[in-house]
């Protein structure tokens, strides 16, 4: 969720605003988004046998690729509809176009509700299982 609103503080940039207000966000929302991928690989991956630990990683590298195509097209069009919207300047259509996608994000982290608490049991060693 903490991305999502990064995502959405975007919204607040202006063209008037010195260049730390837009690299800080920009850092802390780097570190975040890292620290999430690492987070969901290592669970992604957490499961798998030896066996199919290849095929999975194949797979979870064409799926993140797949979902940053996704997220492009999908941003690409919320900012094409916010063009329709004639008295909004093209900064607005960028800001709403960031709040929008803000929301996405907030919304789709709710998949990680569907994780159980067995998921990922095995990375832990077995003195701390008991």
């Amino acid at each position: 969720m903490f991305i999502g609103l990064m995502i959405a503080q975007f919204s607040l940039q202006s063209p008037e605003m010195p260049l730390w207000m837009l690299l800080l966000p920009l850092f802390v929302l780097g570190m975040a988004m890292s620290t999430q991928f690492t987070a969901m690989n290592t669970i992604t991956l957490a499961d798998l046998t030896d066996d199919n630990a290849s095929s999975g990683n194949s797979l979870l590298a064409v799926t993140q690729q797949l979902s940053i195509s996704l997220g492009v097209a999908i941003s690409a069009a919320v900012l094409r509809f916010y063009e329709g919207f004639d008295n909004a300047s093209t900064v607005q259509q960028f800001h709403y176009t960031f709040i929008t996608m803000g929301v996405i994000t907030i919304i789709s982290a709710l998949m990680f509700m569907l994780l159980r608490a067995k998921d990922g049991r095995n990375l832990i060693s077995e003195r701390h299982k008991r």
